[in-house]
């Protein structure tokens, strides 16, 4: 799993931002990062690049609803 890092950024009119990344898959070699700023604090950037984190970590896979009947699980 990759690690989630936050940083803290400066705006040129001064304003103090934050900004999270992680890596994704190398594409010939070379490093890819995802990032994205503008969050107001650290926990909302942190939080934010969870949920960036887990959905390119899911991609493609199907979710299963576990608070299914079984009478709905057998008309599948």
């Amino acid at each position: 799993m990759s690690e989630i890092m936050v940083r803290e950024r400066f705006l040129r009119s001064g304003k103090k931002v934050y900004e999270y990344s992680f890596e994704m898959a190398s594409v010939d070699g070379k490093r890819k990062r995802k990032s994205k700023s503008e969050f107001a604090s650290k926990r909302d950037a942190r939080i934010a690049g969870r949920k960036a984190l887990s959905e390119y970590e899911n991609v493609g896979q199907v979710m299963v609803d576990r608070d299914i009947s079984y009478a709905d699980f057998g008309d599948l």
